[in-house]
């Protein structure tokens, strides 16, 4: 049998191994009708240095000389949130909490939040435009 094992242990008596066995060998090919688009892959790195660059020219709740990576310990979670299309008002509500949370500072103006919120999801719509792709 040919393929892959995951986890690199060997065919022979290992049956509590899984076995990856590339799609091609069963005849498998995705029909137009299946998939005629597909998303763009996201370039990660782009979006955590937009997100970066916004969260510190924009959001910015200290608003002393900070070093470039003060926020960057809140990026997962707001990434995660972008990633998931939350609205405006969620992603403002969670730059209030680390506001008011972990920074103990006193809120911005919630119209300051919202904009920043609206940028940072823009960054998403920027690439997410679907690509066309050819199965032939």
């Amino acid at each position: 049998m040919r393929g892959r094992p995951r986890g690199g242990a060997s065919p022979e008596g290992r049956g509590d191994r899984l076995w990856l066995v590339p799609r091609a060998q069963f005849g498998h090919k995705p029909t137009a009708s299946a998939v005629k688009t597909r998303m763009k892959p996201r370039d990660w790195k782009a979006d955590v240095d937009a997100t970066r660059r916004i969260l510190m020219s924009e959001w910015n709740p200290i608003q002393c000389g900070v070093p470039d990576d003060e926020y960057d310990a809140y990026i997962p979670g707001i990434y995660t949130l972008m990633q998931r299309n939350v609205s405006i008002q969620e992603l403002a509500k969670h730059l209030r909490l680390l506001e008011t949370g972990p920074m103990g500072l006193e809120p911005m103006a919630a119209n300051s939040r919202l904009h920043v919120a609206t940028l940072l999801l823009d960054v998403m719509k920027d690439s997410s435009e679907p690509e066309e792709e050819s199965f032939d």
